[in-house]
């Protein structure tokens, strides 16, 4: 086991790297010893192998993912001249100090302002046509459908004519989104502005897609989504939340996905999934006063009847609570140590 540690190391060491504490090697021996002794050589193999997909973003790499994606998008856009493209757009940088979007905001403004001599947002005394939403992960949606949704309702809805007559583009430039978040969110956004035109909108640049249609035959389903082939007690777990929302999705069907794309096979999908899932509602059962958003395989949407989202995408910054809670959750009195310190949230 302590060469499948080194090789997870090798990959995930920079987690954190910013913080007072990086991540050690011993850090994965004292979380992957907390499962049964006969599944922690297991556990570490295909958590590896998951790893091995491009789950995991790196510093470096996300700055080479940044300015990649940055002059696509300009590319995309028909500027021949970066310059332009950055006088001519607005980059979102509306959450808090320390969050994925304040973060990213200032490593690609470095970037820009070094390979072209200006910063992102300047007054290049151009008309604004482009505007930018940047993030890491997109998996529920909520907080990027909170944030357009107020942007293009302001003054009596007049972004969101100005989108509709086609007058400015807005794009989402993400490292990872979830399917189903873009879907909900265009038509939640088709909805409450009542036209068609933003189920093609906003436009999308995605390097990780996660599908997780999960009633679509076809559907990757490259993410946590266990069968329904469970013990009693997650079994009794799962018919006792109280929600009513989408039971049908909270399982997956035994022949799915047609090709198996992300995990080393079915059957160590299949082992895998039933590990974390176990292991989740164990830690969650211990909980005294549980928040009914926190799911074995994380956080949701309080209504939905699922087990989570299970998101299996990580980055060296943070970890979002929507991946299984064995990746974040962290509580002595809970009896579980976390792989990837969560930082900004409580459990």
């Amino acid at each position: 086991m302590e060469q499948l540690k080194k090789q997870i190391f090798e990959i995930i060491k920079d987690y954190h790297c910013d913080e007072c504490k990086p991540l050690q090697v011993e850090d994965i021996g004292n979380w992957v010893v907390q499962f049964e002794e006969g599944d922690r050589q297991f556990v570490l193999g295909e958590f590896l192998h998951l790893l091995k997909q491009g789950i995991y973003v790196s510093k470096e790499k996300a700055l080479t993912l940044l300015w990649n994606n940055f002059e696509e998008i300009g590319s995309k856009l028909g500027y021949a001249d970066l310059r332009q493209f950055v006088w001519e757009s607005h980059f979102f940088n509306v959450q808090k100090e320390g969050k994925s979007q304040t973060i990213l905001f200032g490593m690609l403004n470095d970037l820009v302002e070094q390979k072209t001599g200006i910063k992102l947002n300047t007054d290049g005394g151009f008309p604004t046509k482009n505007f930018i939403y940047i993030d890491d992960v997109v998996a529920t949606g909520k907080t990027l459908l909170g944030t357009i949704r107020s942007w293009l309702s302001a003054d009596d809805n007049f972004n969101a004519k100005k989108v509709i007559a086609g007058e400015i583009k807005l794009i989402v430039s993400v490292f990872c989104m979830h399917q189903w978040a873009l879907e909900n969110l265009r038509w939640s956004l088709k909805s409450s502005f009542s036209n068609d035109a933003f189920l093609k909108v906003p436009l999308v640049k995605c390097n990780y897609v996660i599908d997780n249609r999960i009633l679509f035959p076809s559907a990757k389903l490259n993410f946590a989504l266990p069968k329904k082939d469970q013990s009693k007690e997650v079994l009794d777990y799962f018919e006792n939340i109280e929600a009513n929302s989408y039971a049908d999705r909270a399982f997956r069907v035994n022949d799915r996905p047609n090709q198996e794309t992300l995990f080393s096979s079915s059957e160590n999908r299949d082992r895998f999934e039933k590990i974390i899932l176990e292991k989740g509602v164990g830690i969650l059962q211990k909980v005294n006063k549980l928040n009914p958003a926190h799911r074995p395989l994380g956080a949701t949407y309080p209504h939905y009847k699922t087990l989570g989202t299970g998101t299996l995408f990580f980055t060296w910054r943070n970890i979002s609570n929507t991946c299984p809670l064995v990746f974040w959750w962290d509580n002595p009195a809970h009896e579980w140590k976390c792989l990837f310190p969560l930082r900004g949230r409580g459990n």
